[in-house]
């Protein structure tokens, strides 16, 4: 998955001109942590029209789920975002200390769905 990433990524900054000498990599995750934010601020939004229209309801268990659902969506992007950048470091630099984004990213996603 990472390596389609970072195919996507360099196909996205040639097609944009941007030159990928020495700085391409860091290009390639400020893209990935600018499209996590992107994935964060629209996940909330969701979550709050969604707890807008569920407020009009008369259960109070779809209001406590919107509720419930909103940190933990939000760190699950943030944590795939981050992780997938810190894969793609870990391609191009061959660091051992990256080679944890992987493991980090499922026992994450694990322990965010028991959240």
């Amino acid at each position: 998955m990472v390596v389609r990433m970072s195919e996507w990524l360099n196909n996205l900054t040639s097609n944009a001109g941007v030159s990928l000498d020495g700085s391409g990599l860091w290009i390639q995750v400020f893209v990935i942590i600018f499209l996590t934010l992107l994935g964060s601020y629209f996940a909330n939004r969701a979550l709050t029209h969604l707890h807008k229209k569920l407020e009009k309801t008369r259960t109070l268990w779809d209001d406590a789920l919107v509720h419930a659902a909103r940190k933990p969506l939000r760190t699950l992007v943030w944590l795939v975002g981050l992780t997938y950048a810190i894969a793609l470091i870990h391609e191009q630099s061959d660091l051992e200390i990256f080679a944890a984004a992987d493991p980090i990213r499922s026992v994450g996603v694990v322990a965010l769905i028991g959240w």
